[in-house]
């Protein structure tokens, strides 16, 4: 590949948002309310997975589509509390990363297994969802991550080819599906799985600073 870059993709949770540690928090309180024996580890592998991959793991837990549907129910009403209480920030250098992009003609998009209103209504709390030239959310497409569908769609709202894009990843799931859609991928230290390392990485760093200086370097802007 080229290091022509015309666009960047960003996941959303784990990745500009520090939300999947308060996530596994809210399945662990929601396992807990309603009796269901649920390891932490498998909590932490929804990490990156979209709505109805969970519920359906969920169900072989319980055995019961509707005790699963309160589970989730549960797990979103506690993240929902913990972002009205300030538990959930943007990630450091997110506005930084988005705006270094802007002031060199890169677009940015977000791509995220997370459904369309619940996408929306996080955004919308962090006033985020101008900052984005084109959004993929998990019910737009009939397969998600680890599939490379969310990345193709990307492709296609973008208008640019995969030799012209760096993804920002996070989760196992998203990293596998944005290099499955042939895209440099930059792996961003996971805050709450333990993701593996891919050797078909791009770059691997500890956080969206690190991401911001890697694509100025292939851009050659000084650091």
């Amino acid at each position: 590949m080229n290091e022509t870059i015309k666009c960047l993709m960003l996941d959303m949770d784990g990745t500009i948002l520090d939300s999947e540690t308060i996530y596994a928090q809210g399945y662990r309180h929601a396992a807990d309310k309603y009796n269901v024996p649920i390891t932490d580890e498998e909590m932490q592998s929804y990490s990156g997975q979209d709505k109805l991959t969970v519920l359906s793991r969920i169900d072989a837990h319980t055995g019961n589509p509707e005790l699963s549907m309160k589970l989730r129910t549960a797990r979103l009403d506690y993240f929902k509390h913990a972002l009205e209480t300030g538990g959930v920030q943007l990630h450091s250098h997110t506005r930084e990363i988005i705006q270094f992009c802007k002031e060199n003609n890169i677009k940015v998009g977000l791509v995220t297994s997370t459904w369309t209103n619940w996408a929306m209504d996080i955004l919308n709390h962090f006033d985020m969802v101008k900052e984005f030239d084109f959004t993929v959310f998990g019910d737009e497409t009939s397969e998600n991550k680890p599939h490379p569908a969310p990345y193709f769609l990307a492709l296609e709202k973008a208008g640019v080819k995969p030799s012209e894009v760096v993804v920002v990843e996070d989760s196992d799931s998203g990293i596998r599906s944005a290099i499955s859609a042939n895209l440099r991928v930059i792996q961003v230290e996971a805050e709450e799985s333990p993701t593996s390392t891919y050797p078909e990485l791009f770059e691997h760093v500890n956080n969206l600073k690190e991401a911001q200086k890697v694509i100025q370097e292939l851009l050659r802007v000084p650091v």
